[in-house]
């Protein structure tokens, strides 16, 4: 059997997905991200924190190829970091991240980034995610194109799409989602951005629904 060394995987696995539905309902904060690449590769971040919730600590953590690292440990005393470290990476994710008092914690935002690229379209996560009525999803357009949406339960079937149409370059754009008819379950948010030579971005994000 192709997944017979994989079933010792699944009491953790039920576990991690247990974990997030029971905390994921209640939000620790609400932030944004944005970043830039730079020329030469570097990456400039920028978050900001506009509601706090009953947050402990915030840091922002990097991901690539190498695995992951915390970049800014205390990010309430700062909002910007500076990243040339990862230069040589083609693609790197970064995560502004909460713990609260209660000892949980949240993913309040996320970026991920194709570094080979300076002029990058983006895509965040959810927030909040979990959702139980609606979440919402901003993106990021580097070039002017033809924008749709969707939404894509677990088996790859599409239940809502969005017909954006034309978007100008350089600007962000949010997208609210109504989620409270949808049976909870996973998701996936996605963007499909059309050029003149064709699909110039196609990005999903996870979204969780619970009641």
């Amino acid at each position: 059997m192709p997944w017979g060394h994989n079933y010792v995987l699944l009491p953790q696995l039920r576990i991690q997905v247990a974990n997030l539905l029971e905390v994921g309902n209640e939000p620790l904060g609400d932030a944004e991200m944005t970043a830039s690449v730079g020329s030469q590769g570097g990456v400039e971040l920028n978050w900001n924190l506009s509601q706090d919730f009953g947050i402990d600590s915030l840091y922002v953590e990097r991901i690539t190829s190498l695995g992951s690292s915390r970049l800014v440990l205390d990010a309430f005393e700062t909002n910007s970091f500076s990243d040339v470290a990862q230069t040589g990476e083609t693609s790197v994710t970064y995560l502004l991240v909460a713990s609260g008092l209660d000892g949980r914690k949240q993913e309040l935002a996320r970026i991920e980034l194709q570094i080979e690229d300076p002029s990058t379209y983006l895509l965040t996560s959810a927030f909040p995610n979990p959702a139980s009525t609606s979440a919402q999803f901003r993106y990021f357009l580097s070039v002017e194109g033809i924008v749709r949406l969707s939404l894509i339960d677990a088996i790859g079937r599409e239940v809502e799409s969005w017909e954006a149409g034309f978007q100008t370059e350089d600007a962000w754009y949010t997208q609210t989602v109504d989620v409270s008819r949808l049976t909870p379950g996973m998701y996936f948010f996605r963007i499909e951005v059309s050029g003149f030579s064709g699909t110039a971005f196609d990005k999903a994000q996870p979204l969780i629904i619970s009641r």
